[in-house]
């Protein structure tokens, strides 16, 4: 955690007394995915469609706690479906009405050295997670939109093909109806084609 931290998020919380959430801006050491969208430049609103990571997030604790707001236990490192439950978290503040705000501060480093312990490129299992992700979260039409610009956005680092990325997006929406990690949906697939 960055030096002075704790009083760098109380004031920014002063400094936006309608926020719930604030999100922060987080150094990452030894990481080869530079997100440029995670980088924070301006305070302000965050907008709806955002989703953060946990290490950039403070929270107000007593809204949640009354709001009976918990964390997705099916998702997240460990679990059937090994990511997006920080997203979730924050969709299910918005959902009941509370604000989070951006704040360009650092809080903290974080050292990717270890690697990801769900993300091994954009292959099947991404793209079925991905799936499995917008089915939690969003109604039809917006899952669709948001399926076809994750589609666009990686086909230089994908070597799936549109198409194929669409399937295993559906193949996660379905997944999660069935409440199957990647692994059991495998499984599924391999028994159905003998």
């Amino acid at each position: 955690l960055a030096d002075g931290y704790v009083q760098i998020i109380n004031q920014a919380f002063c400094e936006a007394p309608r926020a719930t959430g604030i999100v922060f801006n987080v150094n990452r050491l030894n990481t080869r995915t530079k997100k440029k969208y995670y980088v924070i430049s301006k305070k302000r609103k965050a907008p709806w469609y955002r989703g953060y990571g946990s290490p950039m997030l403070a929270i107000k604790r007593q809204p949640i706690i009354d709001s009976n707001i918990r964390m997705d236990e099916r998702f997240g490192s460990g679990s059937k479906w090994p990511c997006g439950e920080d997203s979730i978290f924050e969709k299910e503040m918005v959902r009941a009405g509370y604000d989070i705000y951006e704040n360009p501060n650092f809080i903290a480093t974080i050292d990717y050295s270890q690697g990801s312990q769900w993300f091994s490129g954009w292959d099947e299992r991404y793209f079925f997670l991905q799936g499995v992700y917008r089915e939690r979260t969003s109604n039809r039409f917006v899952s669709f939109l948001s399926a076809i610009y994750l589609c666009y956005r990686t086909r230089k680092g994908s070597k799936l093909t549109f198409f194929e990325k669409m399937k295993w997006i559906k193949n996660g929406m379905e997944g999660y109806k069935q409440n199957v990690s990647y692994t059991e949906f495998l499984d599924q697939l391999n028994r159905d084609q003998k």
